[in-house]
């Protein structure tokens, strides 16, 4: 059985070679200080020292052991003696890095004299038994490890009752020793659940082994009987783990359970025990966290250790036991097999590792990328089965179970403080330009930046997605908690490297008080949430405490869906239409369609963006569409002449994924050229860049459609969008024609007219407000002009009437 483990870790082991050599280039030579309470030939100890050095020879970790022998001389002079031994090597050998207990005497042992011997050292225990000891040291800073706590206990009794039916008691073999007593508390926690039977101990301590022998030799066959710990009697003689199975074996008529390693083949019959080879790699890996560079605080215990079965065939047959009760993944000894059968699951095993490495081997020659990635879903793998319920899989941090557990007893507790939601601002785009195994990286990064705010009163937690978490507990005032917010976003000051790539993130923030604002958790997230979404329309990398003026400002987004859902039920919309005037000839060449509501006094620049974020500007998009292409072709029949009408396209309506068609139709069933029908994007539309993006604006001009770029001048202006966009126009924005013109810089827009007439694009200059402005444009040969100064929007009659004039008097003002 041992063999076939050291195959499986070594699989293993294999597989994450390359991470481990990798973790290595940090830095070597490491040293660790294994303590343990026994000696080095007890049962569990060879097993814990091989599954720990398991993981740290690959990575170069020297491990030293110390071992004080208290399962024969349990007493204080021993230990004495042990603490003057390692206070004196301490002081004359090269210091360690870390320190790991075995069992609960050695955790004890280090709990005591924590401050005197290892101030300061990461101190991680596997092994223990006692839950108080274990919680004791998992609210220690400087403490971490696993419990050897395992469904063992309770899964050995339900087996034992399935074999027993009849039982109707139940008796535990343990002594008075430190682990004994450990022992007996895990005993008593568990027979609870087992009311039907009567449940007493048999400690060895409190006889002599002759006057146990015969102790034992009374019990009786309805009788349910568990060895869990015999090392001492009342005299301090000592057995080991078999001499104490045989004694055992030898003085009971029934046969005897255990749950915990050694003594089977002994004279007991076995049980459900604990894996300490897998305990020894678990807690060897917390080490490997914590020289990473990971805090000790933020590793959180294992309160689970691996578990098998393990029988002795002798003692089934011995005592007539139904095999089909025996689990069967249990491990039989002393049953006599083949050859073959006996080496299965070994043989097994070789041909996989066989085959696994022929795979690996085609993988690293055919790409060393793909090999990297592969590796990187098994290190993901690994990490996410050891992650506890209460973590998150991908950050460590607590996941928002955990989080609001927290914050609920907080609450019941009476305490003050205050939730914080933070959002990571624009993460989409990472995502959707750099992929989301870049994006959780920088996830990854910017969670370990927010832990480092942890402590006693702050609390920090992975809300979903981009966003995350964090609670301030404790008498503090606002003033307080926006410090902590500054923290945060100065956290974000400094870009985050990832594969020699600098990425600069900034977050928004939203603070909810308790018990000022809610003492509902609920209701104290979605406050905070409101009052992020408003750090986000105000510009986003800040924070904004939440008052209850903020849910005016979100009931009227809601009021504001509300017409625009009537509206679009019952034809509430209209389009007005500002012209475009040809800077050469002086006369009307063309409108843009704008959006308005027929019953509501309500600006687009309110109704958009709600539209947008609902969704619905899909349906109304497509009410624009059909509007523009419907007058166009009514201006047709009049006979008047041909001009172009622009309509508006949010990045949004890329979702509609039936537009193209739908477009295609409209143009068809009302006989309008393609050419006098021109759509405006944002440069929004632009970042992203995708194949998707570029197939639809290709689409677009393969029905004739003009496109005209947007806004231009106001977020990522590049020319270079230009050189694989199939733009027909830019519109210069407001902003720009009054930075440049106003000041009389119009060098700067000539320059940049030139280059997009040398790109073949037409410029039109909008938003232009003052007679100055039109000369100025003029100089610049931009192709035409709009805004206030010649027209604002009109309804369509309006619109008529200038159809065809000449605004002579307004270009040679």
């Amino acid at each position: 059985m041992k063999t076939l483990k050291c195959l499986f870790y070594s699989c293993i082991l294999f597989l994450l070679l390359p991470t481990f050599s990798m973790a290595s280039e940090r830095g070597e030579g490491e040293r660790v200080l294994f303590i343990s309470s026994y000696s080095e030939s007890f049962l569990s100890v060879p097993e814990q020292i091989s599954g720990i050095k398991s993981v740290f020879d690959p990575l170069n970790i020297y491990m030293d052991m110390e071992y004080m022998d208290m399962s024969r001389f349990n007493n204080d002079t021993n230990l004495q003696l042990f603490y003057e031994m390692l206070k004196f090597k301490l002081a004359n050998i090269e210091p360690y890095d870390a320190i790991m207990v075995a069992d609960d005497a050695a955790l004890q042992f280090a709990l005591d004299y924590q401050e005197e011997l290892f101030a300061g050292l990461p101190i991680i225990s596997l092994c223990i038994n006692d839950e108080h000891r274990f919680q004791k040291a998992m609210d220690n800073p400087y403490m971490t490890g696993i419990m050897e706590i395992t469904d063992s206990l309770h899964d050995t009794i339900v087996l034992a009752k399935a074999m027993y039916p009849n039982a109707t008691k139940m008796m535990a073999i343990v002594d008075n020793t430190l682990t004994g007593q450990g022992d007996q508390k895990q005993f008593l926690s568990e027979v609870q659940k087992f009311s039907e039977l009567e449940t007493s101990f048999l400690n060895a301590s409190e006889y002599s082994f002759e006057e146990f022998g015969k102790v034992l030799e009374a019990v009786e066959e309805d009788t349910i009987v568990l060895y869990m710990c015999m090392f001492n009697d009342k005299n301090n003689v000592s057995m080991d783990i078999n001499q104490a199975a045989e004694f055992i074996g030898l003085h009971t008529n029934v046969p005897v359970f255990r749950h915990s390693i050694g003594g089977v083949g002994k004279g007991i019959l076995g049980g459900e025990m604990v894996d300490f080879y897998g305990s020894g790699i678990l807690a060897a890996e917390m080490v490997v966290q914590v020289f990473d560079g990971m805090p000790i605080a933020s590793i959180k215990g294992v309160a689970m250790s691996p578990a098998q079965y393990i029988f002795d065939y002798n003692i089934i047959e011995k005592y007539n036991i139904n095999q089909k009760l025996i689990p069967k993944q249990a491990v039989i000894i002393n049953k006599e097999i083949g050859f073959f059968e006996a080496r299965k699951k070994e043989l097994i095993v070789f041909l996989g590792v066989v085959l696994l490495l022929c795979i690996i081997a085609s993988v690293l020659a055919w790409d060393n990328m793909k090999r990297r990635k592969t590796l990187h879903k098994i290190t993901e793998m690994n990490r996410k089965i050891e992650y506890q319920a209460s973590h998150d899989y991908l950050t460590q941090l607590s996941n928002r179970f955990a989080f609001m557990k927290q914050l609920e007893q907080a609450i019941a507790d009476k305490k003050e403080g205050a939730v914080f939601l933070i959002d990571i601002d624009n993460f989409k785009g990472i995502n959707d330009t750099q992929g989301h195994i870049y994006g959780d990286k920088i996830l990854m990064e910017i969670a370990k930046k927010l832990a480092s705010l942890e402590n006693e009163e702050v609390v920090v937690s992975r809300h979903g997605g981009d966003e995350f978490l964090m609670s301030v507990y404790g008498n503090v005032q606002k003033d307080d908690i926006a410090k902590y917010a500054h923290r945060i976003i100065e956290l974000f000051a400094n870009g985050i490297t990832i594969e020699n790539q600098e990425n600069y993130v900034s977050c928004s923030i939203g603070i909810s008080m308790f018990p000022q604002d809610s003492t509902n958790m609920e209701q104290l997230i979605m406050y905070a949430d409101t009052a992020m979404y408003k750090v986000k329309d105000e510009g986003k990398n800040n924070f904004i405490f939440y008052t209850h003026e903020l849910n005016k400002e979100v009931a009227d987004k809601v009021q504001v869906e509300s017409n625009l859902r009537y509206a679009i039920k019952n034809d509430g919309f209209v389009l007005y239409y500002q012209p475009f005037v040809d800077v050469r000839t002086q006369e009307t060449s063309g409108y843009e369609a704008l959006l308005r509501m027929k019953d509501y006094k309500i600006s687009p620049a309110v109704f958009i963006p709600v539209a947008e974020e609902s969704g619905l500007i899909i349906e109304i998009g497509r009410w624009v569409t059909a509007e523009a292409i419907r007058q166009l072709s009514d201006w047709s029949k009049e006979g008047l002449s041909t001009k172009t009408i622009s309509i508006n396209f949010s990045n949004v309506q890329l979702r509609d994924e039936g537009y193209i068609e739908y477009l295609e139709q409209l143009l068809g069933q009302y006989k309008v050229d393609p050419n006098l029908l021109e759509i405006e994007i944002t440069e929004s539309i632009l970042l992203r860049k995708t194949d998707k993006v570029l197939r639809f604006l290709n689409q677009i001009k393969e029905l004739g459609v003009g496109l005209a770029l947007d806004d231009f001048g106001t977020g990522y202006s590049s020319l270079n969008y230009l050189t694989y966009m199939p733009i027909d126009k830019v519109k210069l924005d407001k902003s720009l024609i009054d930075k440049f013109l106003m000041q009389d810089k119009n060098t700067f827009i000539k320059n940049l007219v030139m280059l997009l007439h040398d790109l073949n694009v037409k410029i039109t200059a909008e938003g232009i407000e003052e007679a100055k402005q039109v000369s100025q444009i003029a100089d610049t040969v931009c192709d035409t002009i709009q805004g206030y100064f010649f027209s604002k929007p009109l309804v369509v009659d309006e619109a008529k009437r200038v159809y065809n004039k000449v605004w002579k008097e307004r270009c040679e003002v």
